[in-house]
């Protein structure tokens, strides 16, 4: 029935195990070894459970519409709640009227590995019965383009009720690219967009400016048209690698849609920006999930991320979860929050996990290094003559092994000038990731109770591990827990290689206002990446520490 077992002083109950309307007796017996003495000192509580809200209905209006173009309402009618009374009772309920806030809901659902994910983007959370003049995206193309909306209806203790509508939500017409060319019909879209932000940015409403904005990106999720080629490597009879397509090539639509991403990352960065006295801006955990919700839609395509979309895409992120934070270490805890704290970490982790492996360096080279293509031939000529040797490979003439060099040379080229962005964008972002996974690892903790166990949030490339336990226990936990972000930054190009690591511990600390409490912060990137800018460095594969 509890989360850490009866023999602790703080006792976690599962979830949904109790009953609503119903009462429960807590009690706890309590001994001392260090006193003469004998038998159980006893407390008791009674507890109520209180009941959610009820008889209520939504819909949405109108029932079919386009996104960007078209607006929506969604109306809540006939939700009572019981208040501060023991029972419900429908006359009295309804006389009442007791105060309730509603939190408006866009259920998205994907199939991955077989299993069905069920993402949730909050749109409004308040205390109005309905909300007036959402921008929606685009439904489930396979479903005839509906979409879901929750409504989640809290009453003044954080119980809850739900209930779920549907709507229909078309793309608009002519605006979807007949081909990786079009970008004269693409360009329709973003017109579309840019008259609707001029109208919601001189509202002054931030909040409605990230849900046009979710809007607009729901296009870039239900446009196929965008491909690229990059190269593969295929083993020759001679026995060398060489690229089957040389260059990785960006079609024209797909760099207008990286143009627009990186737009967009703005307009999110200008809506989690200071204040104009300067202070940061703290929005409602409601608001936090929306935004990194949107966020995780800007960065949700590899193909359309940059350097530059992704520097701002951080900064966004360490901005949400300082206001998650903020939020959090109200006392007490917002309990009426969790669901939309946990959503805004998902967003945001999911967000630095997809910008971490696709801007980090996938090839490491020694960028100081004098590369010409007489230097890759020369090494070649021996390679092959080598291999000639060994292996028993058909001799290649010179001129077949210049064409292999200068094919060569040039894809070292464009991997060393990617590097040189990637290192760029990973110096100019490690301060806000690191401050945006410190900042989830305090929110995780906030929400954990002595006796738990570790807390783990798991992506491809990203693991946050937290723990609140007895410093005792603690100690004894195996070390191999300690493992740090295993990220590699060189900072200043003027200093050797072994003085310029920029480091970021574990973070392992004792609560400053007890010894009998610690708790573990680990987060790890498991494939261990690395960006380097000196050539001093011997061993690519060694894990540094950011």
């Amino acid at each position: 029935m509890t989360v850490n077992g009866v023999n602790t002083a703080t006792m976690v109950i599962k979830e949904n195990l109790l009953e609503s309307g119903m009462n429960y007796l807590l009690k706890l017996n309590t001994s001392s070894s260090f006193t003469n003495r004998v038998g159980f000192n006893i407390a008791a509580k009674t507890l109520r459970i209180n009941y959610p809200p009820y008889n209520g209905q939504c819909h949405v209006e109108p029932e079919e519409g386009r996104a960007l173009k078209d607006t929506f309402d969604i109306v809540c009618n006939n939700w009572l709640d019981e208040g501060m009374r023991d029972e419900r009772n429908f006359s009295i309920d309804h006389a009442a009227k007791e105060p309730l806030v509603y939190l408006y809901e866009v259920v998205s659902k994907s199939n991955t590995s077989g299993r069905t994910i069920e993402t949730n983007t909050e749109i409004y959370r308040g205390g109005e019965s309905s909300a007036i003049n959402m921008q929606l995206p685009i439904g489930n193309k396979d479903s005839d383009y509906l979409l879901e909306i929750r409504v989640r209806v809290y009453d003044g203790f954080g119980a809850s009720n739900s209930t779920t509508t549907w709507v229909k939500v078309k793309p608009m017409e002519d605006v979807q690219p007949k081909d990786d060319t079009d970008t004269e019909t693409l360009s329709l879209l973003f017109d579309n967009l840019s008259d609707a932000l001029n109208t919601t940015v001189a509202g002054g409403n931030d909040m409605a400016v990230v849900r046009l904005i979710g809007s607009a990106l729901s296009y870039f999720e239900n446009d196929n048209t965008q491909t690229s080629s990059s190269s593969v490597q295929t083993e020759n009879s001679d026995g060398s690698d060489e690229e089957e397509d040389e260059e990785e090539t960006i079609s024209p639509v797909t760099a207008l849609y990286q143009k627009k991403s990186s737009e967009m990352a703005g307009l999110l960065l200008n809506s989690v920006s200071s204040n104009e006295n300067g202070r940061p801006k703290v929005f409602s955990p409601s608001d936090a999930q929306q935004v990194s919700s949107t966020l995780k839609s800007v960065n949700k395509n590899p193909k359309f991320i940059t350097t530059d979309s992704g520097e701002k895409s951080t900064e966004v992120a360490a901005a949400v979860m300082k206001s998650v934070l903020k939020n959090a270490e109200r006392k007490p805890f917002p309990v009426e929050s969790i669901t939309s704290i946990a959503g805004a970490i998902e967003g945001t982790l999911t967000s630095l996990d997809t910008l971490t492996q696709t801007l980090l360096p996938e090839e490491v080279y020694d960028l100081e290094e004098d590369t010409t293509e007489n230097i890759v031939f020369e090494k070649l000529l021996k390679d092959y003559d080598r291999q000639y040797e060994i292996f028993g490979y058909p001799k290649l003439t010179r001129r077949e092994i210049r064409e292999k060099a200068e094919k060569r040379y040039k894809r070292i080229e464009r991997q060393k000038l990617k590097q040189r962005e990637r290192t760029k964008f990973a110096k100019n972002t490690a301060k806000f990731l690191r401050q945006a996974l410190e900042d989830i690892e305090k929110v995780s903790i906030a929400q954990q109770e002595i006796g738990e166990g570790p807390k783990r949030l798991n992506r491809t490339g990203i693991d946050v591990i937290t723990e609140k336990a007895i410093l005792g226990d603690f100690m004894k936990k195996n070390q191999s827990v300690y493992q740090g972000i295993q990220l590699e930054i060189v900072e200043d190009d003027t200093i050797p290689y072994e003085e310029t690591t920029s480091s970021f511990n574990d973070t392992y600390s004792v609560s400053s206002s007890s010894m009998t409490t610690s708790q573990i912060l680990s987060t790890t990137f498991p494939r261990q990446q690395q960006i380097i800018t000196k050539k001093t460095l011997q061993n690519p594969a060694t894990p540094g520490l950011l």
